[in-house]
């Protein structure tokens, strides 16, 4: 017998599987104590014995197998058989890595790796469909839709999926153009997650609410909630705290990183503040006005940085006229007042770039009516328009509006009358009310009244 330092040679094995008589007890012995503990040897045992019991098998079923020789058997018989089967080499041990285990299993139990491999599968399928809807979404907003009929703020994602809403309490009617003025949304954290920032009163909360900030995370959860408003005092008159927010932006203009909240701040009747807000509430900058401004805008036009364009009218005295103010947000912080509205006995200030002043025309002298820039027309490289407007004295036509035309450095180039005013300054001269129509030199001469204020008074 022949024993090497690990396994037992195939001849030897053969030999004992074959109870062959030329192997003594001791032989023996020392055989099958080996095999208790080799693995490797032990299988190629158990592969040389079912050898051999197939061999017996076949002999007993085909008698006449046994008087042929193995060379004539191999050539009769075209397909592997016992006959023409080798021997394998020593079989391995089983081995230890994991990934290894997994292989030798695999081919050692297929029927039950092929179950498991499918019952993986099924599980993966199902908890695909079960989980993914929610998993997957997009959970970031992106957009705020108002839907009228069911009176809701709707939070939604790139893909317009409803993500959450808000109930809004306010009467009338509500329009896109209102929600896009009163509600944000933008990376407050540079996280990557969207919050919703919202000044839109009667919105989620008692519907006395007014004057009210909310910023909300990206799941919906209330993150700030401020109020805003103060007693007034402007040329000795006392204003009562009955503010309503009106408009927001929400920029960094200054490039730090960190966005900011401008949002207006407007009286029943006047004045008008702007106010620059931090992400904690806490206010940097109030620019208060006597009047009005119904809009706001952010814009490089004119300038080699962003700046906020306000557009109103000033309520200083009876002869309310329409105006525009330009905010450098970056040198707004304090509390001060505009060059229009010098009572309030605050200081003026360097923020306030310009204060462009528009005429009244002679239907508003006649009517008494309120002109008011109402909200800019367009905006070019060159060129930037705005419509002044003011209530018509007649039913049928609503408005008696203008387009005023500015270069890059503020100066008027054209003024435009729309349908509706000339259509009231003919009915209005037809009826002896002004003593001339609407002509091309009029509004020439409307173009050379418009005032531009680039000094401040002193206080």
């Amino acid at each position: 017998m022949t024993n090497t330092t690990h396994h037992i040679d195939e001849q030897t094995l053969t030999r004992f599987a074959m109870n062959d008589e030329t192997l003594n007890d001791g032989e023996r012995f020392t055989i099958q104590q080996h095999l208790r503990s080799c693995e490797g040897c032990q299988a190629l045992f158990n592969q040389i014995d079912e050898f051999y019991a197939n061999v017996d098998t076949e002999l007993e079923q085909n008698k006449t197998l046994g008087e042929r020789h193995k060379k004539e058997l191999m050539k009769l018989e075209n397909i592997p058989s016992v006959w023409t089967e080798p021997l394998s080499a020593i079989v391995p041990q089983i081995p230890k890595e994991s990934i290894a285990k997994l292989w030798y299993f695999s081919r050692k139990y297929p029927v039950v790796t092929s179950g498991y491999i499918i019952g993986l599968f099924a599980l993966t399928f199902i908890l695909f469909f079960q989980f993914t809807p929610q998993t997957l979404k997009d959970r970031n907003p992106a957009e705020v839709f108002f839907d009228s009929q069911k009176k809701q703020y709707k939070i939604l994602n790139k893909q317009r999926e409803e993500l959450w809403a808000l109930n809004w309490f306010g009467d009338g009617n509500y329009t896109s153009s209102d929600v896009e003025k009163s509600t944000k949304i933008a990376d407050l954290d540079n996280d990557g997650k969207n919050e919703v920032i919202t000044v839109a009163f009667y919105l989620d909360s008692d519907p006395t609410d007014k004057n009210v900030m909310k910023i909300y995370n990206a799941d919906g959860t209330l993150r700030l909630k401020k109020k805003y408003g103060k007693t007034m005092i402007y040329n000795k008159q006392i204003i009562t705290n009955d503010f309503t927010l009106r408009n927001l932006l929400v920029e960094d203009f200054d490039g730090d990183g960190i966005k900011e909240f401008y949002i207006g701040m407007a009286n029943n009747h006047s004045p008008y503040a702007l106010l620059k807000i931090d992400q904690d509430g806490n206010t940097i900058g109030e620019f208060w006005h006597y009047g009005h401004y119904w809009e706001f805008y952010a814009t490089s036009f004119g300038s080699k940085h962003k700046q906020i364009i306000l557009c109103g009218i000033s309520d200083v005295d009876s002869l309310q006229r329409a105006i525009i103010t330009i905010i450098n947000p970056n040198k707004l912080s304090g509390i001060c007042q505009s060059s229009s509205s010098p009572h309030f006995g605050f200081s003026f200030t360097s923020a306030e770039q310009s204060t462009i002043e528009f005429p009244r025309t002679v239907i508003d002298d006649k009517f008494q009516t309120k002109p008011r820039v109402a909200i800019k027309t367009f905006e070019q490289d060159s060129l930037i328009g705005f419509e002044v407007r003011s209530v018509s004295s007649i039913p049928t036509i609503p408005y008696n509006s203008f387009e005023y035309i500015f270069d890059v450095n503020w100066l008027p180039v054209e003024v435009k009358a729309y349908d509706s005013s000339r259509q009231l300054f003919r009915i209005s001269y037809n009826q002896g009310k002004i003593l001339f129509p609407l002509t091309e030199s009029y509004l020439n001469e409307l173009k050379r009244k418009v005032k531009s204020y680039i000094s401040r008074p002193k206080k």
